[in-house]
Formats: C-alpha cells, structure tokens, sequence
C-alpha cells in the first residue's frame, strides 16, 4: 500500500495550516460585513419595517446562491430531501426579521450577546430532536450560555428589555436551521441547502412583503438598502469560500467577534455601550462555546496532520 513520503505529508500539513489562516482571515472579514449589515438594518428600522428590511437582506444572501449557480450549474438544486429543505428555507426566512425586530428595540451589543446562545440551543435541539449525545463539556457550556444569557437579560430586575424575546426567537430559528442541516448533511451538498435556504427564504418574505412595503423616498434611504443587501451577500460569500478550505470547527468560534464590531458601531452611531453586567454575561457566553467548540487542539500541528488525513479519506 502507497504512503505519503515524510516531505509530502510535511508540505501538506503546511498547506493545510495556510488554508486555515486564510479561511480564518475570510471568515473573520464575513463577519465584520455582518457586523455592519446589522447596523444599517437597525438604522434602517427608524423609517421601514423588519418585513421590507429583511427581504432586502436576503436578496443579499441570494446572490451567494447567483455565484454557486454560476460556478456549479441547476445542479446545486438537486436534492433527495427536498422536503427538508424547503423547511429550512421557510425557517431561514424568520431570522432576519426578527432580529431587525430585535435591534429596533435594543442595542446592537445586547442583541449580538444574546443571539451568542445559538450554538448551545444547537446542541440541545440535536439531544432533543436526533438523539445526539451530550458530552459532559458540552452540559457545561449549555449551563455557562445559560447562565450568561441570564446576567444579559436579569429579567425581574427592572431592565428587561421585550426586543430580547425577538433575539432568543431568532437564534431559536437558527438553531433549528442547523439541526436540519445535520439531517440533510450525509445526503445533500452543503451547496444544495445554502442554494435552498437563500432561495426559499427570499421567496417566502416576497410573499408578505406587498403587506408592508413602502417605497424609499431618498437617495439616503435607497443607499442603506443597497448597503445592507451588499454587505449580507459578501459576508455569505466569504463563509462559503472560507469553508470550503477551512474546517468549520476551526472557523466556528470567530462569530464572537461580532461583538467587538457591535460595541465599537453601537457607540459612534447611537452612543450605546453595554454596561459592566452585559459585558460579564457575554463574556461567559464565549468563553462556554470556545472551551466546548474543541477548536483548541486543531491549533495544533499534529492534531491538524492527524485532521487532514482523516479529511483526505
């Protein structure tokens, strides 16, 4: 049986970790035009609503679906689980909305920390709803998301804000979302369900969208939907590209970069800055999903050749 010669498995671990840095630079740059197309959504709000805002945002995400039609062909539309996958578009749809919803009532720094809970709702939803197990670590990061949602929200405290309702709705939207990109992961291209999501979503927003449409009136106004449909369709682009050459575990810890981005617009656009407890909170949040991603030990050499290899059968 033919093995890679000491020099071949060298240059490819080499590779290997060129490609990570690149999709981590990728990812996080998608990230910060995430970022900003949260803001343009929330200054949007003042004047339109969520409806209007998040069909705009989803043309954005569509053009991701263009660019994959132009470089694969109909092909990506090819399903087995067609069923499936009409539902997590119809899912996709919600999220946007409601989380413009959610930033037209708080700040974008409380609403990015609380939507942080995701990726533990995930978790959760794939016990409930797959029969997956739940390692200890991960038990502990739930609690930890858990526990820092707490500190965020202090409901019964006085500053319960209702637009927290709206994040934790979209972020159970996304979860779901994630849960059913599992179920169709080991017979669909993961192409075929970002195709479907951007697609349906954008078709089923169309539909009520007559409902509350208001045409821009200004040159200001046409330039924030422009903005805030490019900056969703480049971020789109630039996780696609990222994952394609980059392991998703490596790359998944680096949406809590979204936080810094949201401080840092939050306070030269509205002067809004999260308070101690909020920072403290989110700052639980993301130390939970970073020790339970596992990503640590894929930083590593060998682990990373060890991960190749597996990757390359």
């Amino acid at each position: 049986m033919k093995t890679d010669s000491p020099q071949t498995e060298t240059a490819s671990a080499a590779l290997a970790r060129a490609n990570m840095w690149r999709g981590v630079l990728l990812m996080s740059f998608a990230f910060v035009l995430y970022s900003l197309s949260d803001l343009v959504a929330k200054l949007l709000t003042e004047d339109f609503h969520p409806v209007q805002i998040g069909w705009t945002r989803q043309l954005g995400l569509l053009s991701g679906v263009v660019f994959l039609l132009i470089q694969r062909g109909f092909i990506v539309f090819h399903t087995k689980r067609p069923g499936l996958q009409i539902a997590r578009g119809v899912i996709a749809s919600t999220s946007p909305v409601l989380f413009t919803m959610a930033v037209a009532q708080i700040s974008l720094a409380d609403a990015v920390a609380v939507s942080f809970v995701a990726p533990f709702l995930v978790v959760l939803f794939g016990a409930l709803l797959l029969n997956e197990h739940i390692s200890r670590k991960q038990l502990f990061g739930i609690l930890g998301a858990f526990i820092g949602t707490l500190i965020i929200v202090r409901p019964g405290l006085g500053v319960f804000q209702f637009g927290t309702v709206f994040v934790l709705l979209a972020a159970t939207a996304f979860a779901l979302r994630q849960v059913i990109s599992r179920m169709v992961a080991g017979v669909d291209r993961t192409s075929t369900t970002v195709a479907y999501a951007g697609t349906v979503s954008v078709l089923v927003l169309s539909f009520i969208l007559p409902f509350y449409w208001r045409t821009p009136e200004t040159l200001y106004h046409y330039g924030l939907f422009f903005l805030v449909a490019l900056t969703a369709g480049f971020g789109e682009f630039f996780i696609i590209r990222a994952l394609d050459i980059t392991f998703a575990v490596i790359l998944a810890p680096l949406q809590y970069t979204m936080i810094i981005w949201s401080i840092i617009w939050g306070w030269m656009f509205f002067a809004d800055l999260p308070d101690g407890w909020t920072l403290i909170g989110t700052a639980i949040i993301v130390i939970s999903g970073i020790l339970t991603s596992g990503v640590m030990r894929y930083l590593k050499p060998n682990e990373l050749k060890t991960k190749l290899k597996r990757h390359k059968r």
